[in-house]
């Protein structure tokens, strides 16, 4: 790990297998670890043994037995939705990687779509944004529960020059499954490169 949880936790997502062991790699410190509904949680100690890159060996039962990924909210309430893992529901759009290119690209048809989903345990109303690249406006629109935001895509130098903007807000009710969906407008589309969207709690005054 590079970045060493702050509060003390790191979980394992979806892994389903019994636990034999948790250690750090130097030291040999056995760590204490907990099932539950998202995953194993492994209970660190507060600071790394390595300022840069730290280990920590988990050894399980059998076979790695992991349930396909689900998107889950941060700890801090918020939600990222990468390009990496966003469905895509069409023939001519495709995930792009390497140099900047880490999006979906190649966003030619309007009748492409993507979405995602995500897992909540606080709901709330939440400010939603995304990095995009696209060197001419087009529009486009961000769905979520009977809830419609209608977006303007900035107009950036060239599709590997992203920029996040803000797009609206959105209400999510009750905790569960969410599902966020993104389509092109139907009048003059013109492509753009998605990076990713954000949801980002909004704290009441």
């Amino acid at each position: 790990m590079f970045d060493w949880p702050a509060d003390g936790e790191l979980l394992v997502p979806g892994l389903k297998n019994k636990i034999k062991s948790a250690t750090l790699l130097v030291g040999s410190k056995k760590l204490p670890t907990k099932k539950g509904e998202d995953g194993v949680t492994i209970s660190l100690p507060a600071s790394a043994p390595n300022a840069i890159s730290s280990t920590v060996v988990l050894t399980v039962e059998g076979a790695p037995d992991i349930a396909p990924m689900v998107l889950l909210q941060n700890k801090n309430g918020s939600v990222d939705l990468p390009a990496s893992l966003a469905r895509l529901h069409g023939a001519t759009f495709k995930y792009e990687s390497g140099g900047r290119l880490d999006n979906i690209g190649f966003w030619t048809d309007s009748n492409d779509w993507a979405d995602w989903v995500f897992k909540i345990k606080r709901p709330g109303t939440f400010e939603v944004s995304a990095d995009i690249a696209a060197p001419t406006s087009n529009g486009f629109e961000i769905s979520l529960g009977g809830q419609t935001i209608r977006c303007s895509a900035p107009i950036t130098a060239d599709y590997q020059t992203f920029q996040s903007v803000k797009l609206g807000k959105l209400e999510i009710s009750s905790a569960g499954a969410v599902i966020l969906a993104v389509h092109p407008g139907k009048d003059h589309w013109q492509p753009m490169n998605l990076k990713a969207i954000r949801l980002t709690p909004v704290t009441n005054p």
